[in-house]
């Protein structure tokens, strides 16, 4: 167990490990009832990536950090700010790649994509699940107090699409331009990961 800004990681292990609360399974059957719609319908690996983009939105918003976030004792420990804010994120980071890489794993063995294609999505669901996460923090940051739920779910999607155009953006005049190659949509999704994180650090560097 350790100490300072740690203790908070430490223990939010040690309860999930306790409660056997590290993967939900309201969240593998959301991700499963995703992945038999996609099969059935037959509409790809792709749409199927798209769909994890509301599974990560629901489950962030009913994450454990957000209980935390509300926990007076947490801003009584003698840490930096900032490592603080971290330490009470990453379980909540750990839960949603290790949820997020079974899913896409699950559908690469069963629809059988390329593999660059299939890491490529990963890749950019991974900047998303960051960029989810600092938003939702900065919607708390920005409201205070949660007494008003809708409020914060609204803020929090307007900040997210906010956030979210700059890449969305460059994708959307290539396909206008038709100049849409593999080759481009490999950068497009390196630059759209580097936004996310970029974005994704701005905000909780300034919600710190």
């Amino acid at each position: 167990f350790q100490e300072g800004a740690k203790a908070i990681f430490s223990k939010n292990m040690l309860l999930m490990r306790k409660t056997n609360d590290f993967i939900r399974m309201q969240d593998v059957l959301f991700v499963g009832i995703y992945l038999v719609i996609t099969l059935i319908m037959g509409l790809g690996f792709s749409f199927y990536c798209y769909m994890l983009i509301f599974w990560m939105f629901s489950m962030i918003q009913n994450s454990d950090f957000m209980r935390d976030m509300k926990n007076y004792q947490i801003y009584l420990i003698p840490d930096a700010p900032l490592k603080k804010l971290w330490y009470v994120m990453l379980p909540t980071i750990f839960k949603t790649f290790l949820v997020l890489l079974i899913a896409i794993v699950s559908a690469y063995i069963l629809m059988q994509p390329d593999f660059k294609e299939a890491l490529q999505y990963f890749v950019m669901l991974s900047g998303y699940a960051f960029l989810f996460l600092a938003t939702t923090v900065l919607s708390l940051r920005i409201l205070k107090s949660r007494n008003n739920v809708m409020m914060e779910n609204m803020l929090r999607m307007l900040l997210m699409i906010l956030a979210a155009i700059p890449s969305t953006g460059v994708l959307i005049y290539m396909i206008s331009q038709n100049t849409l190659t593999t080759a481009m949509m490999n950068s497009i999704t390196i630059y759209n990961l580097l936004i996310n994180f970029v974005l994704s650090g701005i905000i909780l560097y300034g919600c710190r």
